[in-house]
């Protein structure tokens, strides 16, 4: 009789349609655990109640006593897992709104100032001044929209919603074009970037514009750790049955304390931040993601104060004639 009550009073409560919204377990919900665990203190009193009163001997009640008392321990235990797991998604939200907040305001900044010059001294500027603060403007925007790419492939990762085009290309033009998308940058930071590809062209079959992505981003680490004068170093070779990318740099390199976490999104370690480089922190986390999801692997070396050097691997495949 008070088990169907107490089961029909949980489900008005809709614990599933809360756990959709935050995207957590139901194990993971503390309200749902108080109820089981206000359930089973219940029971279990009324259930020690009723067989005290069939067994007197004491022994027995001491052993249910404390079979219930594990039970507790157990729930309790969950409890305290699932604050900490809402603790982590609280501190991971405001970091996220910190981290945006700095990050858009920045290139929205410097499209302002752009743009106030160009409208309040457009008569005055030559040519060369215009075409250099409209060159800004693009560059600005173009770092807003990969932001905004930035986040989807965030949010996509993390609601496990899987948008994979497969396609046959050639790896060595992907990274090309990517290299020469950077040269600008490159040139900007002082960074000299030595490519070295094979000379006969190595098809992959995977998410293309996944995997372009996973490359800019590992691009774009180098030349931004890498000293002014140093050099960003690229090479693109096949190993048995896999292409093997690999980008080293001369930067600040990754601490010891630091290498378990630099998969992580929004990850940022101390070095990156006293060196005040741009950046969400997710551009790993998104490039091992594109990676993994085409089956391959990834990972890194790094000596702190010397360099880094990140590598992935994908399935080679013969292109078909």
């Amino acid at each position: 009789m008070i088990l169907p009550k107490l089961l029909k009073l949980l489900s008005a409560f809709n614990f599933k349609k809360y756990c959709r919204e935050y995207k957590i377990g139901l194990w993971e919900y503390p309200p749902f655990i108080f109820s089981i665990m206000g359930g089973v203190t219940s029971v279990s009193i009324l259930a020690t109640y009723l067989v005290s009163r069939v067994y007197t001997e004491p022994l027995v009640v001491i052993l249910i006593v404390c079979a219930v008392a594990v039970v507790f321990l157990i729930l309790s235990y969950i409890i305290l897992i699932s604050f900490e797991k809402m603790a982590i998604v609280s501190k991971e939200k405001s970091e996220f709104i910190n981290i945006m907040s700095h990050q858009l305001r920045n290139p929205l900044s410097s499209i302002k100032w752009q743009l106030d010059i160009l409208m309040n001294k457009w008569e005055s500027l030559n040519k060369e001044e215009r075409e250099q603060s409209l060159s800004d403007i693009e560059e600005q925007n173009e770092r807003m929209i990969g932001l905004t790419n930035d986040l989807l492939e965030i949010y996509r990762a993390d609601s496990d919603i899987e948008v994979f085009q497969e396609s046959m290309f050639s790896l060595n033009k992907l990274v090309l074009q990517v290299k020469n998308k950077y040269l600008k940058r490159a040139a900007f930071f002082g960074v000299e970037m030595e490519v070295s590809l094979p000379e006969r062209e190595i098809f992959v079959s995977a998410d293309e514009t996944k995997i372009n992505h996973a490359v800019a981003h590992f691009f774009d680490n180098a030349i931004r750790y890498s000293p002014n004068g140093g050099k960003a170093g690229v090479l693109l070779e096949k190993v048995d049955d896999v292409v093997k990318f690999s980008i080293s740099d001369e930067g600040i390199g990754i601490p010891k304390e630091d290498e378990g976490q630099i998969f992580i999104k929004f990850f940022r370690g101390n070095l990156a931040k006293r060196q005040k480089s741009e950046g969400l922190g997710a551009g790993l986390f998104i490039a091992k993601t594109a990676i993994e999801s085409s089956g391959g692997k990834v990972g890194f070396s790094s000596i702190e104060g010397k360099g880094s050097t990140f590598w992935f691997t994908l399935p080679v495949k013969n292109k078909k004639i």
